[in-house]
C-alpha cells in the first residue's frame, strides 16, 4: 500500500490482557510538506500516553509490517480520496 494515499491508520495492541492500546499514525494536514506524520499512543479509555512527530518513511514501514503481521481486525486504514481537487479521508479496511 502506498503511504502517499494514506491519511491515517490505527493499530490495536492486544498483548496486555487487561487493556488494549491504540497506536494512531496520521498525516499532519496543516504542515507545509505533505510527508509529516504524528504518532499517538492512547489507552482504550482514550487517555494519551505519548505523541510524537514521525517521518513518512517510518509510517510506511510500520504500516507495511502491520499489514503483514497483525490480524486484519487490528489494523484500520483511512485513505485519501483520488481524482478530485480536494482530498478527503475515506475509511478503508
Amino acid at each position: 500500500m502506498k503511504i502517499q494515499q494514506i491519511q491515517e491508520f490505527s493499530l490495536f495492541d492486544r498483548r496486555d490482557s487487561e487493556q488494549t492500546l491504540k497506536v494512531r499514525i496520521y498525516r499532519d494536514t496543516f504542515a507545509k510538506s505533505c510527508d509529516q506524520f504524528f504518532m499517538e499512543k492512547t489507552t482504550q479509555k482514550g487517555e494519551l500516553i505519548c505523541r510524537e512527530e514521525v517521518s513518512e518513511r517510518f509510517a510506511e514501514i510500520v504500516l507495511n509490517h502491520a499489514l503483514v503481521y497483525l490480524p486484519k481486525e487490528d489494523v484500520l486504514v483511512t485513505k485519501l480520496s483520488t481524482g478530485t481537487v480536494f482530498n478527503y479521508p475515506i475509511p478503508h479496511v
